[in-house]
């Protein structure tokens, strides 16, 4: 069982340093205590969903995909082959968020 825990406000303060990404147009979904088999071994792992309104692309993600191997191996102690990663770019028509603005 993985027992480190990832506080999404570190998460936060680390998508924060970055000028090309900004908080309010970056999910990033942890999920926990769920059992993960990677290539037939129910080691502990991570997959780690990221949505972003067209933030990510083949160059960005591999960029990315190097801080935050980096990053969750560091602070789970995981190997990079237990550690999955998911980009999806949406473009913005494609997500509906609720804003006062509008009204």
């Amino acid at each position: 069982m993985l027992v480190t825990v990832i506080k999404p406000e570190k998460i936060r303060e680390n998508i924060n340093t970055r000028p090309d990404l900004r908080n309010e147009r970056v999910i990033v979904a942890i999920h926990s205590c769920q059992r993960i088999m990677i290539a037939g071994s129910l080691d502990p792992a991570i997959i780690m969903d990221l949505d972003a309104i067209d933030r990510f692309g083949p160059e960005k993600n591999q960029k990315y995909s190097d801080e935050i191997f980096k990053f969750l191996a560091e602070k789970t102690g995981l190997g990079f082959d237990r550690i999955k990663l998911k980009f999806y770019d949406l473009p913005a028509y494609d997500v509906g968020v609720y804003s006062k603005a509008t009204q």
